[in-house]
Order: C-alpha cells, then structure tokens, then sequence
C-alpha cells in the first residue's frame, strides 16, 4: 500500500514507489502530462510489456459494454470483473495500485450479474 507522505514544503503525495521522496510522477502540483512523461521513462521494458496485457485480462469488457449493463442500456449478465465502488468518495480514498481496495462497493469483483428483463 502506498504510504501517504508529505515533500519538505508539505505537499502532500502518495510515496508510490515507497523511496521517501516525491518523484515528478508523483507530484500532485504538476501537469498531468509531465507526470504520465516521467512514470514510463522510469519502468524497465518488461514491466511496459506487461502492462500492454494487464486491462484485458483483468477487466474483460469494454467500457462501453460495461456501462451499457450498469446503466440498463443492455441486460446485464455474467461477472463484474471489478469491485463497482458505491461513490465518488470512496473512489477518491481508495488506493489505485492496491486491488480491491474499496472498503463498501455497490457490487464486490465477482458479483454476477443477470437481468431477465
């Protein structure tokens, strides 16, 4: 789990990489677009390759797909491949590097899903 830190002007961050420091990635005060240029300069080339991987075999569903069954577009069935947290507020307090990490979830990873219409 991250630990929650704080730079020496006190800004807080999240110590991702757990070293005590803030790296620019980490750095909630600059541009998005800096922050994603200095997190991949930083991964070695087989956690690159794996991450190419990692949403598809982990989500299972396009976005659009998912959405069209929360939202009752489409019937619903089959099983969340994620927990499907209850609020916006527990979305920003959980961690993004830690796995099910969302302490009430509207719907836990697993929860199958049908609609029978």
């Amino acid at each position: 789990m991250p630990a929650r830190a704080h730079h020496h002007d006190g800004t807080p961050f999240r110590d991702l990489n757990h070293n005590g420091t803030m790296e620019p990635y980490e750095d909630p005060r600059l541009p998005v677009e800096d922050r994603v240029t200095d997190l991949p300069a930083r991964m070695p080339l087989e956690e690159k390759a794996g991450l190419l991987c990692h949403g598809r075999m982990l989500a299972g569903a396009h976005d659009d797909l998912l959405l069209d069954g929360v939202f009752g577009r489409s019937a619903a069935e089959g099983v969340l491949p994620f927990d499907l947290p209850s609020s916006m507020k527990e979305v920003e307090a959980s961690f993004e590097d830690v796995p099910f990490h969302t302490p009430n979830p509207l719907f836990r990873c697993g929860h199958r899903a049908a609609d029978h219409g």
